[in-house]
């Protein structure tokens, strides 16, 4: 069996789709050969590999994200001609693509291959408002809910809430055999058994992820209340993307309360996440991607047993929310940082300890079990 995978944007940037690919590969039956289409990223991001011949990443060029539309409007081209051209001489038996922007090659090859099997997963969630801002995104919206979605045997989003709207929007109502839940969580290497132990001084905080946006991210809401606090916290920040506007913001607090990390391999960020007490998640909910979302950031943390901070506008982390057992997930109102009790909100004196047990081996085996299954 042939499977033919998409996901347009580099696969490093998407730490859920690197993890549900090496769940894949450990299970992998040897006469079953995957070929992934995606790009590239331009420098300064650890390579993501696979091991088992059977698998081949085909990367189409490098990401441009970030360039003049002409140039992103070339890559687009570029990607979608040459994947479609190698599909054409391969002849995969299913498709599985990630995200609306990697559906244009399996509409052709639904016309090229009569009852090929079509899977889509989305990380993100997009308004219809938000595909028509740009002239392609719209075109492949109307493509996938006309003629590509009403045949898919696989559609998965990451929460309930996001799959409820994503379906509304589409007009699909929903079938339990063709419509899933697939949540970001970590590998099952992650999951650290829950122990007493002492809580640094001063208490050390840890953000992971994209650190871009001084509007978008409640960077400078969280860097003043921790500087109030007079030495009482620490903040250590990892991230692929740091602009120089965010680097000289920080600079210019001349603070010793934050740290600013390189990216490190996400094989090694288990490790270096556990050496903390609390995660924060600090996007500003603004879009509705965001407010319903359950971001991969939140399972990880948890999974090192540390407790989480995130802005009580994200409604997507709503029902993971525990202030009476620990790792505690905490909603807070991120305008308004002075207002919290910090040694009471911090304490574990009175709380009792819980199993985390998200992995994305088990979130995974569905989607897996269908991929292999044979009519």
């Amino acid at each position: 069996m042939k499977i033919a995978i998409f996901h347009f944007n580099p696969l490093e940037l998407y730490p859920p789709a690197t993890n549900f690919l090496e769940c894949l590969e450990k299970t992998l039956p040897k006469n079953t050969s995957i070929k992934i289409f995606t790009l590239a990223l331009e420098s300064g991001h650890m390579v993501f590999k696979l091991e088992s011949h059977n698998f081949q990443i085909v990367r189409l060029g490098k990401s441009t994200k970030g360039s003049l539309p002409i140039g992103r409007y070339f890559q687009y081209f570029k990607y979608y001609f040459l994947s479609i051209l190698k599909c054409i001489q391969w002849k995969p038996d299913k498709v599985l693509y990630f995200e609306s922007l990697s559906a244009l090659p399996v509409y052709v090859l639904m016309k090229l291959f009569k009852g090929i099997e079509v899977f889509a997963h989305f990380h993100e969630y997009m308004t219809p408002q938000e595909y028509k801002r740009m002239w392609l995104n719209e075109k492949i919206y109307a493509l996938e809910k006309r003629s590509i979605l009403p045949k898919a045997v696989w559609i998965s989003h990451t929460n309930i809430d996001r799959l409820d709207m994503f379906l509304k929007d589409r007009e699909i109502m929903f079938n339990k055999s063709k419509h899933h839940i697939f949540p970001n969580y970590p590998p099952k290497s992650w999951l650290k058994k829950p122990a007493e132990r002492q809580l640094s001084t001063p208490i050390s905080f840890v953000y992971v992820g994209s650190f871009s946006s001084l509007d978008k991210l409640y960077i400078k809401e969280v860097l003043a209340w921790m500087m109030s606090l007079h030495k009482k916290a620490t903040l250590d920040v990892y991230s692929f993307n740091i602009p120089d506007k965010v680097r000289n913001y920080v600079k210019s607090l001349k603070s010793a309360v934050v740290t600013l990390h390189e990216a490190q391999k996400y094989s090694n960020l288990s490790g270096i996440i556990a050496r903390y007490d609390i995660g924060l998640i600090i996007y500003s909910a603004t879009e509705k991607n965001v407010v319903y979302s359950a971001p991969n950031k939140l399972f990880e943390y948890l999974s090192c047993g540390l407790d989480v901070w995130y802005p009580k506008e994200m409604i997507g982390c709503h029902t993971h929310n525990s202030e009476t057992y620990w790792p505690k997930v905490v909603p807070l109102d991120f305008n308004r940082l002075y207002e919290i009790n910090f040694n009471e909100l911090v304490s574990r004196k009175a709380n009792k300890s819980r199993v985390i047990n998200f992995t994305c081996e088990a979130a995974s085996k569905p989607l897996i079990d269908r991929l292999m299954h044979h009519d």
